[in-house]
């Protein structure tokens, strides 16, 4: 600490701090090379090594833009600006699912063939959660949960046992069909109830039946 700093490595400090502040990350070799005019990559590689040793930046070895500004070419301690958290995420639309009678769903997709489009929500509807993904309602059977025709259930990939009355997307091996029922199990049956006082629950074998989400929400589509 304490060494004089040579003419490059002032230009790449005050360019690392720079981008940082501007982009929030740190810049690239190549980005370094062409703003400081060095010839090749090489040299920026020694001016780095030089910035190391003088405990200026850091770096993790074999990971790109990895330049970690420790002090600023003024010698002051380099505090980087917090990075914003975004305010929505993206999950993917994966297509439809019956809440009415079970629809075919195509065995090979595994929930990817629709995979092209996606949605914003707010990311406290999601939170930490992972695997999560949307599904557009088709069919009324579960209207007394609030779920209607056309609406979008937002789920979450579960592939356990969930507990009775939750709400799920089940697949139906035998049958090729997926459906979105509350669940009930009953000794080596699985009932799929409806919420609607005019459909009659489905009764399968356990041993037919997948789980592939659990209802986290659901989004009205206001026409």
């Amino acid at each position: 600490m304490g060494e004089e700093l040579h003419v490059h490595e002032t230009r790449i400090l005050r360019f690392v701090e720079s981008y940082w502040r501007r982009f929030l990350r740190a810049p690239s070799i190549e980005d370094i090379r062409v703003h400081v005019q060095l010839p090749s990559k090489d040299h920026v590689y020694r001016d780095l090594a030089k910035l190391e040793e003088k405990e200026y930046i850091s770096r993790e070895r074999g990971m790109a833009r990895s330049i970690r500004l420790l002090r600023t070419a003024e010698g002051q301690a380099f505090h980087p600006p917090e990075v914003p958290v975004p305010r929505t995420i993206s999950v993917p639309l994966l297509g439809n699912i019956a809440a009415g009678e079970p629809i075919h769903w195509p065995a090979d997709s595994s929930f990817s063939v629709y995979d092209s489009e996606a949605i914003e929500l707010a990311r406290e509807m999601v939170g930490k959660r992972q695997g999560v993904y949307a599904l557009k309602v088709k069919g009324n059977s579960m209207i007394d949960a609030m779920v209607y025709d056309g609406d979008i259930v937002i789920m979450q990939r579960y592939d356990g046992r969930p507990e009775d009355g939750e709400i799920v997307a089940i697949w139906l091996e035998d049958r090729g069909e997926t459906t979105l029922k509350k669940f009930y199990a009953q000794g080596d049956q699985v009932r799929l109830q409806p919420c609607n006082p005019t459909m009659s629950p489905l009764f399968v074998d356990a041993q037919d039946v997948r789980v592939q989400g659990k209802l986290l929400a659901v989004i009205r589509q206001v026409q």
